[in-house]
């Protein structure tokens, strides 16, 4: 994440917008808040809480593969920069029932 600290944002009534975090739908997005009018901008940070939003509502359907003797399950491209999936990273798989499974990022 860059550091925002250094770039100040003008806002429309005349004051000087600072720096800040903000908390959206679970999220830490940073951005920027007008200390007289409390106006607030978003960073591009904003853009994967959008895709997360998104995805949760519509999910894309994908098939099982075989690579050697295991099986597969491709994540597409949306889903791995929605969450910041690398390749390389490591994930831990967990059941969660008969038909459900969990993918956590470490």
């Amino acid at each position: 994440m860059k550091n925002l600290t250094e770039q100040k944002l003008k806002c429309d009534c005349g004051e000087w917008a600072s720096p800040k975090t903000f908390h959206v739908e679970g999220f830490v997005v940073r951005g920027w808040q007008c200390t007289k009018c409390n106006e607030i901008w978003y960073s591009d940070d904003i853009n994967q809480v959008l895709m997360m939003k998104k995805l949760k509502k519509q999910p894309i359907a994908v098939k099982v593969g075989r690579l050697g003797k295991s099986q597969i399950i491709r994540i597409p491209k949306e889903i791995g920069v929605a969450v910041g999936l690398k390749v390389g990273r490591e994930v831990l798989i967990y059941t969660e029932g008969q038909n459900s499974i969990k993918i956590k990022i470490k």
